[in-house]
């Protein structure tokens, strides 16, 4: 008999303070239906948190995602064609920050 092994995944070595930030910007950003300079900003300061916590950009992406996920206008219709085009934009922005120094 094979036994399913357990996932938990690891908390986040960025901090809380910055997940708040790209929160609320994310927030902003999907009421206003574009990506505004403050969430640049946010991804910005998210990216380099996360270089100087060795932290790998795929984890990255994982942790930007789930915070997209628990946006509310998000949640709750998940599926908007516009949605999809912003998470798409938003994971090359912030891809393009991780990788600029």
């Amino acid at each position: 008999m094979m036994m399913a092994r357990e996932f938990t995944p690891s908390p986040s070595p960025i901090d809380d303070a910055t997940i708040a930030e790209v929160r609320a910007a994310l927030e902003l950003s999907v009421r206003e239906k574009n990506h505004s300079h403050l969430l640049r900003g946010a991804l910005r300061t998210l990216a380099v948190e996360a270089r100087a916590k060795s932290m790998r950009p795929e984890q990255l992406l994982v942790l930007l995602k789930s915070v997209w996920n628990a946006v509310a206008e998000v949640r709750y219709a998940p599926n908007l064609p516009e949605h999809e085009a912003m998470l798409r934009r938003l994971i090359a922005m912030c891809i393009d920050e991780y990788f600029t120094e």
